[in-house]
């Protein structure tokens, strides 16, 4: 299992030293990431990238490399609870934060999706909004979506009823 949690060329020099282990052991400094794409190219992969060498590490050239990432949806947000409090939060981000903690991955708005709104809430104590995480063509690690539940806690009835003491039932003939 990755570690989602590191970046992407940190997984990526793995995943090469991992396949070429008669080879010399690559760095992060040995290359730049091209953006990936979806590739049928090599079977069983979905992705495909272009790599550059580096010429202050003493490579030269190109290589491109194929791997498979991960559905956001069917691979990490199916395998836990995707509701999470909108309490005091706005925008997506907020959300991916905990996401992100919760799950063990490394979202970034504007990298691996496109930063927006949350829903607004009318305020009813336990009203819940779904909202659809799309991964950008560009994401490293992620494609398709997950859909999140953000929902207002329930709240204890004392918080709304401060006043206790009521005026008494009154009857006028």
């Amino acid at each position: 299992m990755s570690d989602l949690t590191k970046t992407f060329k940190a997984l990526l020099v793995e995943m090469i030293n991992v396949a070429n282990p008669d080879g010399t052991q690559i760095k992060a400094a040995d290359f730049t990431v091209g953006v990936p794409s979806a590739s049928s190219a090599q079977a069983g992969k979905n992705t495909a990238v272009v790599l550059t060498g580096e010429q202050t590490a003493g490579y030269t050239g190109t290589q491109t490399v194929y791997y498979n990432r991960l559905d956001i949806g069917s691979d990490i947000g199916a395998t836990g609870d995707r509701i999470f409090d909108a309490e005091g939060k706005t925008k997506v981000s907020h959300v991916i934060t905990e996401f992100n903690a919760r799950f063990k991955t490394n979202l970034v708005a504007g990298k691996d999706y496109t930063e927006a709104d949350l829903p607004t809430f009318v305020g009813n104590p336990g009203e819940q909004h779904d909202v659809v995480v799309a991964m950008l063509a560009g994401s490293e690690m992620f494609i398709n979506s997950v859909t999140l539940t953000v929902k207002i806690a329930t709240r204890d009835i004392a918080e709304v009823i401060v006043n206790n003491n009521l005026d008494g039932l009154t009857y006028t003939p």
